[in-house]
Order: structure tokens, then sequence, then C-alpha cells
């Protein structure tokens, strides 16, 4: 069975957490709720997805600071500590799927189980599953978002107070976790790396400085800064952080910084020079270089052209779009550009990345 609730649950003291989990017993859970306001000390909890339309929520995860909005979502593994805080001028939408028990072992029962299957996939020992999903922040795709955005809307306009049904979709959402996560894991192998232990350890960090990046993209980034939280020598880090995105952290940043750039001329009245502050970036003419590179527009045009169309059909670029056009692009290309490969050398990338763009 299933259970949906539409605000979120008051968990700050231990008594309310052991309370709240009691009342929903071993079924799945569904909390879509908007709030401008909201503050969750870290606790465990089962496994869940994480999204938020609207806004963004703040998750302290490994005493790591998470930033899911528009752009991304997040898996956390049951039994891990995760707090939230939403601190907002206008309401958020945030939306978590809490898988129960009974859904998990059904979904990962069904996957193979020996160690010669499990080999680059299984979790550690401890856990007793098959699975440890990679805690980090996840650009929306084409797997497993279009199901977070049907259920919110089902939620929306309470299309579905079936149980069951709910059970069944969930279990179906997390069959498409499973094969995100045999994705990641086909990539971490594909790596250049010798040793497996090796390979998920620098993807591990490379991640633990992507959700840096993805939850600062605000304010001004140093590649060293990147470097230090993924614990790297400063061009060992570049290395391994286009091996893992097919991009500089440059340019993943400027890709972050664009769509939500897009969002925000979609969804806003906010002048060019707003947004090009509110997304950290130094002036209005650099963002304007900047989307006239990325979207082949300028932002007034792209703003004219969302405006044309009607809102049912109305949406911004994608980060993961963006991302996967720049890294075509980059493919496509006989030779390096030169300007990175003297930066690089000249230390250039170094500097405050918001300061170019």
């Amino acid at each position: 069975m299933g259970i949906v609730l539409r605000k979120m649950p008051e968990l700050s003291t231990e008594a309310q957490r052991q309370q709240f989990w009691s009342s929903v017993g071993g079924e799945n859970l569904v909390i879509s709720a908007r709030t401008h306001f909201a503050s969750q000390p870290p606790h465990g909890e089962r496994l869940s997805v994480k999204a938020a339309f609207g806004g963004r929520v703040d998750y302290l995860l490994n005493n790591a600071r998470l930033a899911v909005d528009d752009d991304t979502y997040l898996v956390v593994n049951g039994g891990t500590e995760c707090g939230c805080r939403i601190q907002s001028a206008v309401d958020v939408h945030s939306f978590t799927v809490h898988f129960a028990e009974s859904t998990v072992h059904q979904v990962f029962g069904a996957l193979p189980q020996t160690p010669e299957d499990w080999l680059d996939h299984r979790a550690p020992q401890n856990t007793g599953l098959p699975i440890h999903f990679a805690e980090h922040l996840r650009p929306h795709d084409k797997l497993v978002t279009p199901t977070l955005r049907f259920l919110a809307k089902q939620v929306d306009r309470d299309a579905a107070n079936d149980r069951a049904w709910w059970d069944e979709q969930l279990t179906f959402l997390l069959e498409r976790l499973v094969r995100l996560h045999a994705e990641e894991q086909e990539h971490i192998v594909g790596l250049a790396q010798v040793r497996m232990r090796t390979k998920r350890e620098i993807h591990r960090r490379i991640w633990a400085a992507t959700d840096f990046l993805l939850s600062s993209y605000d304010r001004p980034l140093t590649l060293q800064q990147l470097a230090d939280v993924a614990c790297l020598a400063k061009y060992h880090f570049l290395r391994m952080f286009v091996a893992v995105h097919g991009l500089t952290p440059m340019e993943y940043l400027r890709c972050k910084r664009v769509a939500v750039a897009s969002r925000l001329l979609q969804s806003t009245g906010l002048s060019l020079v707003e947004i090009a502050r509110v997304v950290g970036v130094a002036d209005r003419s650099t963002l304007l270089r900047l989307f006239v590179d990325y979207c082949g527009v300028t932002p007034e045009e792209y703003r004219r052209r969302l405006r044309a169309v009607t809102e049912e059909n109305t949406s911004w670029t994608r980060l993961k779009d963006l991302i996967e056009s720049r890294v075509a692009s980059s493919r496509r290309l006989a030779k390096p550009d030169a300007r990175e490969d003297a930066a690089a050398a000249t230390g250039t990338t170094a500097e405050s990345i918001a300061s170019s763009g």
C-alpha cells in the first residue's frame, strides 16, 4: 500500500520521528509539500529519492550541503543520516518518495545475486542489499525524471487515490533507479584506472566536487577550491573531472548557470542584470555571450520564444541537455580548444571561474 502526504511532517525530535514512522508503518510514502520554510535535523530514514520544483531544498548529507533544485534530484540510501532545510521567499515544491522495505526487497530480489554478477554493483556487505546508490546530485534525465514529474502531477491533480496504484508506480520508479545505477557502474568501469577500487574512489571524489559546484554555482569558485573538495591535486582533478563528465569544471559550471538563467527568463520578470547576479555571472554582457554560445540566441529572444508558446508546452533548457550538447560538440572537434590548453598550462583556470562567466 502507499501513503501520500501533502505537508512536511514535523521531525525535529527523536520522539516525533519515531511516532511518525510508526504511524506510516511498512508502507510506501510520498511527501509532496509546498512551503517556504522547513527544517529537519539529520536523521536516518528509508531509501528515498528527493526532488524540488520552483526553488531549492538544501539537504545535509555526510557533512555536506547538497542543494536539490529544478535541475537535479537526489537518491539517499536507507539508514543514511539526512537533514533538510527550506528557506525561500516563495513556496518551494518539495517532492520525496520513501520506498517501503517490501518494495525494495521485491525489486532488488529480482536482481542477480551472485558475487560474479554483482562484482561491480554490490553494496557494502553490511547493508544486506545488492545495491548501494551513489548519494550525489543527479541532473534530471530521460530515465527517472519523467516518472518523478508524472507522480508529482498526479498528487497535484489528485488523480490517483488508490494506494495499490501508487505502489505499482513506485515499484516502476525504483526499477528505473536500478537501471540508472547499472548505467553509472558501466561508466565507472570505463574509467582509465586499472583497479576497480580506484575507479570507484575517483568517481566518488569527482562527484563530491560536482555536488559542491552545483550547490554553490551562484558564487565565485576556483579550480583549486573544487580540487580541495575532491582531495586531489589541481591538475589531476581537472583531468579526472573531464574523464568523468566529458567537460572541464568551468564548462560544467557554465552549463549550470545557463540552465538556471533560462529557467528565470521563463518563470520571472527579472532583468538580465538581476539574473546575471542571481546565477553568479559577472555582468549582463557576460550572460548575453553565454546564452548566444550555449543556446544560439540572446536571452531576450529566448524569453520571447518561451512566451510565444502555450504554458503547457513551455520548458526551459535542461542542465543535462546543455551538458550533453557541450560534450558532443567537444568530441566533434579534431583538437582541443587551444585556449583551454593554454589556460591549463599557465594556471589561469585556477583564477575565479565567476570572473570569466
